[in-house]
């Protein structure tokens, strides 16, 4: 479907992030190669969320599912529809703990420190729970 699975992490269990009165989530990371530019992928990953029965009602709020274009390459994009790299990355132990196991050593381009450098400075206190293997 437009692409290939390259590599997965393992699946987490992490607490809510952002608005914290809602059930825990379940994160992963998977390296992507596809020949879609990045406006196409976000509209393919949209149109999947869709099909799984994703509503955006309200920011953060509990979902079915949430897929996320975190890098793509080392593209810099800035729109208010996509943003590459993702702008709280750097920010969030739910996304910095699976991309260490598939992508450790990517260096992010603007903050030029690899994924687990990033981890080290990160200042989230929300555990990051290894609950099964990946896909």
């Amino acid at each position: 479907m437009n692409g290939t699975v390259l590599d997965t992490s393992h699946i987490y269990e992490t607490e809510a992030w952002g608005k914290k009165d809602q059930p825990n989530f379940y994160n992963m990371a998977l390296t992507y190669e596809t020949t879609l530019e990045p406006f196409a992928l976000l509209d393919l990953v949209n149109q999947i969320e869709d099909e799984l029965g994703r509503e955006r009602n309200e920011k953060w709020a509990e979902r079915i599912i949430d897929l996320d274009i975190i890098t793509y390459d080392d593209k810099i994009i800035y729109e208010e529809k996509l943003k590459i790299p993702h702008e709280h990355m750097a920010h969030r132990n739910f996304v910095l703990v699976p991309m260490m196991e598939i992508a450790g050593d990517w260096i992010h381009p603007k903050e030029q420190k690899t994924i687990e450098e990033l981890y080290v400075e990160c200042h989230d206190t929300c555990e990051v729970i290894l609950i099964e293997e990946g896909i």
